[in-house]
């Protein structure tokens, strides 16, 4: 907690700085669609593949950026990050007992995501990003939906990777205002490490990777 409250500090910090042109304090936000990736080897990976697997995510948060020239630009900040995907529709199974008439499971991974990426403009509003981002799991939800109800797992039924690291890509068009800009792209982030390593129980949870792809959009003031 101490080193969070510090970074929120230095960023508040820069903020105050800002009033210099290379430095640039702003928002972000990122709705997406993520999904799931299991290794092929590992039981039940065919029931996370296909369109009806992935769900609703989103990331937000301050950003700040530091411009080098005309062309390059550095970025970080501090953004809440959710993520996740579900099963496809399960058969009935009689032989798990009341779970028989269950549908999918679907999971949720909240993160701390703290992003280190490289801007490079072409021409006057067109833009590349890519980059890191380190993340730190805060919590996560699980859980069964079947007729009539839901069933969240109990968390020591899975283990779950602490930390994490997102790949990011983007492509993007920028609209510059007098002393600010709004920047929109197409984004990706794929999380390198598996979020939730193993399940001790219910075969139907396999360890996955997540990817995801959406809109981002910053507004730098």
């Amino acid at each position: 907690m101490k080193q969070i409250l510090s970074l929120l500090i230095f960023l508040i910090s820069i903020f105050a700085m800002s009033q210099e042109n290379k430095l640039q304090v702003g928002i972000q936000l990122f709705p997406n669609f993520s999904t799931g990736i299991p290794d092929k080897d590992v039981s039940n990976a065919d029931m996370y593949h296909g369109i009806e697997c992935f769900v609703f995510s989103y990331s937000a948060g301050l950003r700040v950026e530091y411009v080098f020239s005309d062309k390059w630009t550095f970025s970080s900040g501090l953004l809440f990050n959710k993520t996740g995907d579900r099963s496809i529709k399960l058969p009935p199974d009689p032989q798990r007992g009341f779970f028989w008439t269950y549908r999918y499971y679907k999971t949720s991974l909240y993160y701390l995501e703290i992003p280190f990426l490289i801007n490079r403009s072409f021409g006057k509003h067109w833009n590349m990003e890519f980059g890191a981002s380190p993340i730190l799991n805060l919590w996560n939800k699980n859980k069964i939906y079947y007729e009539g109800g839901n069933y969240t797992i109990n968390k020591d039924y899975y283990d779950v990777n602490l930390f994490g690291l997102f790949t990011n890509f983007g492509l993007g068009y920028r609209v510059d205002f007098d002393k600010s800009k709004l920047n929109i792209m197409p984004y990706f982030q794929f999380n390198i490490l598996e979020g939730i390593r193993d399940y001790l129980f219910l075969d139907y949870l396999p360890a996955r990777r997540n990817v995801a792809g959406g809109l981002k959009m910053t507004f730098m003031f």
